[in-house]
């Protein structure tokens, strides 16, 4: 009946583009506190912390696949998997932030169950992410086949992701605001009656303020999610009109996705494409997860004060930066635009270690740095990406968009655990002592936070950019692949001339016979 098929106009089209919001929310304020959370109120060692954010995006990427597979199947209406892990996701992110050891003094007489918590929780707010945000993503081409709109699409949701991105970031920075006003009374004092009042008036403000805030977060979330399913509502969805057949196994289905990833690893874009994202990700979560430290502990500036003015130029740098990307990558293309960008974002951290991040106008400059590197990468990411949907359709003869969308997502979350994993441990290497406001850091400890924010994802960058480097994908290489591309739908034969840069002999071969 498809007269009782509601179109899917502008107003349905900002509706959906508004349930981004409800993953930003989340991620933000996770990459961004959950360390300092862990180490400054759960008093937990910057390892132990590192490894339980390292264990559950991990666990969140190893479940992309999974979760990808089972809401790709005939009769499986995303829209319904996408709302009923809103409030479920909302109310693990809110369990992350309570300071159980506290809460539950059982619990914080036993360090291993503390740990266990957190863990737990964590896997399980990143469960019903994936759960959310899989659906989310994947329901667009369900949507539209329209090439445009599908980009209009992805524009609005990036619109609004600034947006998303500075109210994840900034908002959480107010946690201790009532109290900062008595930081610098309580760190010139000799008087310890006050040092310790202070302090423990810091702690109970820090802790509650993440607790409060963290709720406000989930419930915008799931009000988000609310908004973008009724814009579904009454949407044709065709796939949920479908019947699964049931004619595979589950073991068959599970061995073509894998078999697929195999296929596709070996692309020699691919194996570039790999390294640029899994080493600009730890670069740039290594970063974020410091980013409090760095603030607090070498640029000296009061978290809130502090985070919401980084925040703020972070995000006008990257608005500005999206369109600057985006330009040069239609005069040259994205690899170019990409390395571009890129090495002037290597040069600033260069340049901040050099001049040292204590002076207070680095909250102003770090941001800029970071801003341009973020920025373009979130721009041309999954633009690159998209390039070898039609390598791969020349070679093996399908178009795989799902599996291919989904793969670098995998490389982006094993980046991003590397780098906050790597951040943690660090942290305890230079001997930052956790859950203690009023300790007194070294020179060698201030300087290894500083390390973590410049020296650190500077080489992790460096190397990102030798993988855009060696990166064979241009713009001339693209348009040929899509000739050849076009002389096989038309039954054609193909040489594959000019194409020994992208694919192997071996995958040449495949192409020529129509092998799969």
């Amino acid at each position: 009946m498809p007269g009782t098929y509601r179109p899917f106009n502008k107003k349905r089209r900002f509706g959906y583009c508004t349930g981004l919001m409800s993953e930003s929310f989340i991620y933000n304020m996770y990459y961004t506190y959950f360390l300092a959370f862990l180490t400054d109120i759960a008093d937990l060692s910057g390892s132990i912390a590192g490894v339980i954010i390292f264990i559950s995006i991990l666990w969140d990427a190893v479940t992309d696949p999974v979760i990808g597979y089972y809401t790709d199947r005939p009769g499986v209406d995303k829209r319904k998997v996408m709302i009923r892990a809103a409030v479920p996701m909302g109310l693990a992110f809110i369990a992350c932030w309570l300071n159980i050891g506290r809460i539950v003094p059982f619990v914080g007489e036993r360090p291993w169950m503390q740990v266990a918590y957190y863990v737990i929780v964590a896997l399980s707010l990143w469960l019903f992410y994936t759960y959310y945000t899989i659906p989310y993503y994947s329901v667009v081409p369900e949507l539209t086949e329209d090439y445009d709109e599908r980009t209009s699409i992805r524009s609005l949701s990036s619109l609004l992701n600034v947006f998303a991105v500075a109210i994840g970031n900034a908002l959480p920075a107010l946690a201790g605001m009532a109290v900062f006003t008595t930081v610098k009374e309580y760190n010139a004092s000799t008087d310890a009656a006050l040092r310790a009042e202070a302090d423990a008036s810091l702690f109970a403000t820090q802790e509650h303020g993440y607790l409060i805030i963290a709720a406000v977060i989930a419930v915008l979330a799931v009000i988000f999610a609310v908004i973008c399913r009724v814009s579904l509502s009454g949407v044709r969805l065709a796939k949920a009109e479908m019947k699964d057949d049931g004619a595979k196994s589950a073991r068959g289905r599970a061995s073509g996705v894998f078999g697929a990833y195999l296929q596709i690893i070996r692309f020699r874009p691919v194996i570039f494409f790999t390294v640029f994202v899994f080493f600009f990700l730890a670069c740039s979560s290594m970063v974020q997860s410091n980013m409090v430290y760095a603030v607090t502990r070498c640029i000296g500036v009061d978290e809130t004060t502090g985070m919401t003015t980084f925040v703020i130029v972070l995000v006008a740098v990257m608005a500005a930066v999206v369109p600057l990307a985006d330009l040069t990558a239609r005069k040259t293309d994205r690899r170019t635009a990409s390395l571009i960008f890129m090495s002037i974002a290597l040069a600033g951290l260069i340049a901040v270690k050099l001049i040292g991040l204590e002076h207070s106008y680095m909250v102003y400059v770090q941001p800029v740095v970071f801003g341009i590197a973020t920025g373009t990468f979130w721009t041309l990411f999954y633009s690159m990406a998209y390039d070898i949907v039609e390598l791969d359709e020349y070679v093996y003869g399908s178009r795989r968009e799902g599996i291919i969308t989904a793969f670098p997502q995998l490389v982006q979350k094993a980046g991003s655990g590397t780098g906050i994993l790597l951040a943690g441990q660090l942290l305890t290497a230079y001997g930052y002592d956790s859950g203690k406001y009023e300790q007194t850091l070294s020179a060698a400890t201030v300087n290894g936070i500083e390390n973590i924010s410049t020296v650190f994802p500077a080489i992790l960058l460096a190397v990102s950019i030798v993988g855009l480097i060696l990166y064979p994908m241009t713009r001339a290489r693209f348009e040929l692949l899509k000739t050849e591309l076009e002389k096989k739908r038309r039954g054609e034969p193909s040489d594959g001339a000019g194409l020994e840069k992208l694919v192997t002999k071996k995958q040449l071969e495949a192409a020529k016979n129509g092998d799969r």
